[in-house]
């Protein structure tokens, strides 16, 4: 069965390992694509998030503000779990 670097990750490490051995340039094997893998971004105009994709104010826990022993307590001392909870 003969296969294809395409096909077979194997062959296609073999055959760049020999055209490397052979003097072929790692550039020409490794040709630039359009990513390029090139992670520095792109500045753009609207780099914010919108308004509307941003959660609501007050969609934040109800503790959200207090010091953590009232957040932990509860407003009563009490502690935020119901008697169904327990």
């Amino acid at each position: 069965m003969n296969s294809t670097p395409e096909q077979d990750p194997a062959q296609a490490e073999w055959d760049r390992t020999t055209a490397l051995d052979a003097g072929v340039d790692p550039d020409d094997l490794d040709p630039a694509t359009a990513s390029a893998g090139d992670s520095t971004p792109v500045p753009v105009d609207d780099d914010e998030i919108p308004a509307a994709d941003l959660p609501p104010a007050d969609a934040q826990p109800e503790t959200e503000g207090h010091t953590p022993v009232v957040a932990e307590l509860g407003e009563d001392g009490e502690g935020d779990l119901a008697p169904e909870d327990i």
